[in-house]
């Protein structure tokens, strides 16, 4: 046989092999790709599966030895109590800063430690009612005001429950937000609620007391 044909033979056969098996290794590929995107999506939709709404869960009560309060919440949050903490504002919605003398919030682990609700306390508040609060509040941020949704009382103080409306954002876009404010003994109480269903953050301030004493 002629070599130069015998060159070009060996030539075609190598490339042949390489392109086959570069095929080969591109179908494995592919192939392992599918296998081990199914355990990851059974994965996230095991999680779904595990979630339990807040309405269907067993409550718990959580009591503050400091401020003499008790209330429930939903099982399975973590639980995390705060005293003497600064807060600063972002200067987005108006700077600042402002302390809470103590309080309590609780999280969902299964949600990436979600904020679900929390209750801040400031001592010795200048405010002689809720509305004087209201009216400071909104004059705190620049770009977002607090709107009263209804009023009611908790443990026989006036109390306003109110949601935060932005110039940024959709006007709903708060719409599962929202904080309740009362003043006891010249202290604020905020309780701040974060729920899709309405009868959470319902059962969240009705079940507000304080330790009779």
């Amino acid at each position: 046989m002629n070599p130069k044909k015998t060159i070009i033979i060996v030539c075609i056969l190598f490339a042949v092999i390489i392109l086959y098996g570069y095929y080969f290794k591109l179908e494995k590929n592919v192939e392992n790709s599918i296998f081990l995107k199914n355990p990851i999506d059974n994965q996230i939709q095991q999680s779904k599966k595990k979630f339990i709404p807040y309405e269907e869960r067993i409550w718990n009560t959580y009591t503050d030895d400091r401020y003499k309060y008790f209330l429930e919440f939903p099982s399975g949050l973590n639980v995390f109590s705060v005293y003497e903490r600064k807060i600063e504002v972002a200067e987005s919605i108006g700077g600042g800063s402002f302390i809470r003398s103590g309080g309590v919030s609780f999280s969902d682990p299964e949600l990436g430690d979600y904020g679900i609700t929390s209750v801040g306390v400031f001592e010795n508040t200048n405010f002689l009612n809720v509305d004087e609060w209201l009216k400071e509040e909104n004059k705190r941020f620049k770009n977002q005001r607090t709107v009263v949704e209804k009023r009611i009382t908790i443990e026989g103080h006036d109390a306003i429950v109110t949601y935060v409306q932005s110039d940024y954002e959709r006007e709903d876009a708060y719409k599962h937000e929202k904080t309740t404010v009362f003043i006891k003994d010249g202290n604020l109480f905020e309780i701040w609620t974060r729920f899709a269903d309405t009868s959470n953050h319902e059962k969240i301030w009705g079940s507000f007391k304080f330790n009779a004493s």
